[in-house]
């Protein structure tokens, strides 16, 4: 049995858009629920989990001083590398 595909195997498909990706992560950053974000048609993502799961990203985050841009960036990551669910 095969993995279901990232995010980021998703966009390159055209099934979600860098901008259904953007809205993602705008969502995490503003403290939205994201628990069960809808990420494109017919695709959810657990958006907080996702984060939750790379060190990188958690690391970033934790620091007060980090650009808004770098917040960015790790979250954009956590989500491409995060594998949606086929609802």
């Amino acid at each position: 049995m095969s993995e279901a595909p990232t995010t980021g195997e998703l966009v390159t498909k055209g099934a979600i858009t860098d901008d259904d990706v953007g809205v993602a992560v705008d969502a995490y950053l503003a403290g939205d629920d994201t628990t069960a974000f809808a990420i494109a048609d017919g695709y959810r993502l657990n958006v907080s989990i996702a984060v939750d799961n790379s060190l990188v990203a958690n690391r970033l985050l934790a620091r007060a001083r980090a650009s808004a841009a770098s917040r960015r960036g790790v979250v954009r990551t956590a989500i491409l590398l995060a594998r949606p669910v086929r609802r």
